[in-house]
């Protein structure tokens, strides 16, 4: 049985925003977790003092019929969110990080889940579903890798968006506009070759 426990502390300055984080992970018998908690003191000109983040996330790996199988679930929050998707627009703290790529969900509470299933060594196979706990709105992302000659490699998968009308991944108005944000289902492929 694994015994470890990792620790780590952060101090920045990100923009006009002075950050402070601890981390830390471990085994729980033959599981692996993470905890990552990160505070942000928000610039003044901002109603509110700071948000907290925080990410719990625990991972295993096992053996299932012959196929090698990894999953994790993770559960995250962001204080800085909103129970309303389309108020979490009029929020500026939200709209500068989403225009900044720092932040991509609007809501307080998510939790996700992934799993993996290695059906031949050169062929993996993926599935992550996201859910905002307030809404009950879900994102699942079903995807392959392929490696299929030497140096090159082909993913390929889709996003899909599901949820109620007014919930963040169903699609909401937006504030002050006759527009209708809803991210659209999507399909991928990426190829990748190294050389």
């Amino acid at each position: 049985m694994k015994r470890s426990f990792e620790l780590d502390i952060m101090a920045a300055k990100h923009y006009a925003d002075y950050t402070v984080g601890l981390g830390a992970s471990g085994y729980l018998t033959s599981a692996a977790w993470r905890m990552d908690a990160v505070y942000t003191f928000l610039d003044a000109h901002t109603k509110k003092n700071g948000f907290l983040t925080y990410t719990l996330n625990m991972d295993y790996s096992w053996v299932w019929k012959e196929k090698n199988m990894y999953g994790l679930v993770e559960l995250y929050y962001n204080s800085l969110g909103e129970d309303d998707s389309a108020s979490a627009l009029e929020n500026p703290a939200i709209a500068e990080r989403l225009g900044r790529g720092e932040l991509f969900t609007l809501g307080r509470y998510y939790l996700a889940g992934e799993i993996q299933a290695e059906l031949h060594p050169l062929f993996n196979i993926f599935l992550t579903g996201i859910t905002n706990l307030a809404d009950r709105s879900v994102i699942v992302q079903p995807r392959a890798a392929w490696n299929f000659v030497q140096n090159l490699e082909v993913i390929f998968g889709a996003q899909l968006y599901a949820g109620e009308t007014g919930s963040e991944f169903g699609g909401f108005a937006i504030p002050g506009t006759d527009f209708v944000h809803k991210s659209p289902d999507s399909v991928f492929a990426w190829v990748t070759w190294y050389f």
